[in-house]
């Protein structure tokens, strides 16, 4: 939904990845899960091939941090990371709003309006 969203608001004017969370089905077609680690915690070279990528903005959609999203987040060199507030979330991103109850699509049209207007300020 959160690469749907974003399509919407910007075309094909930027490049979107995004991986999910999904320990139900690992072979998921960008999923994320305990699969893309071996059993001493290090990265496959799926995982290293996201993590490595020069990302602009890291956006998580999520309340809560799975461990991989944290190892994510504090791994990767990326320039803005964005989401919704949780206490959980403080240490990891840079701009956090409040998550209302309303569609997951309405909430990340929300960030990337915050997202728009601090673009515009800089």
């Amino acid at each position: 939904m959160t690469k749907e969203t974003i399509r919407q608001l910007w075309g094909y004017t930027v490049r979107i990845i995004g991986y999910y969370y999904d320990e139900t089905n690992p072979n998921a077609i960008d999923s994320i899960s305990y699969k893309h680690f071996d059993i001493l915690g290090n990265p496959t070279e799926y995982f290293n091939a996201f993590m490595t990528e020069k990302l602009d903005i890291i956006l998580v959609p999520s309340l809560n941090l799975n461990l991989y999203l944290r190892y994510l987040l504090l791994s990767n060199k990326c320039r803005f990371n964005l989401g919704f507030y949780s206490e959980m979330n403080e240490s990891y991103l840079d701009l956090m709003l409040q998550y209302e109850e309303s569609s997951l699509g309405e909430n990340i049209n929300r960030l990337i309006n915050y997202l728009n207007k601090i673009q515009e300020a800089c």
